[in-house]
């Protein structure tokens, strides 16, 4: 039964993809099952959601809530334990590394917005287009203390782009 008959939504995996059908659709009186469009078979529940990271300067430890550790094939104990930004940069594909380190670079320095779309090496082989955006906080003295951002799962799009 399609989550608007029902009156409420009682699983979190149905109002997602309420969203992203009312959104693709723009026919608010049109049901789940009745929206489902080629386009939109092969997305995946995880590209529709948004993780969430933090980033201990100081400790060189970045902080994973499950959706960014899933993405990134890191296990739950390592997101809670935290994880050197170099684990991070080692599994960019190498042709945009320097890139996405030079954007980390001005984001640390000078606390500009940082939004970036790379591949990773996936552990189980393969990759995935990610994009990842957030500001580093400073400190008084303008030291990099923390960032904070989003990690969102953007392979879809680029297939249909290709």
């Amino acid at each position: 039964m399609a989550a608007r008959e029902q009156g409420f939504v009682r699983q979190k995996d149905e109002f997602l993809w309420l969203a992203v059908c009312r959104h693709v659709c723009y026919r608010p009186d049109t049901s789940i099952s009745d929206c489902r469009r080629p386009m939109l078979e092969n997305i995946s529940l995880e590209e529709t959601l948004v993780g969430y990271y933090t980033w201990n300067v100081g400790q060189n430890l970045v902080y994973l809530d499950a959706v960014t550790a899933r993405l990134r094939e890191f296990s739950p104990e390592e997101a809670a334990h935290g994880i050197p930004v170099e684990d991070f940069i080692a599994q960019i594909e190498s042709g945009s590394r320097a890139r996405v380190a030079k954007a980390v670079y001005n984001s640390l320095t000078n606390g500009v917005f940082y939004d970036q779309e790379y591949r990773i090496r996936l552990k189980s082989s393969g990759f995935r287009w990610l994009r990842t955006t957030g500001r580093v906080i400073l400190d008084g003295d303008r030291i990099p203390i923390m960032a904070m951002g989003t990690v969102r799962d953007v392979s879809a799009g680029k297939v249909l782009l290709m």
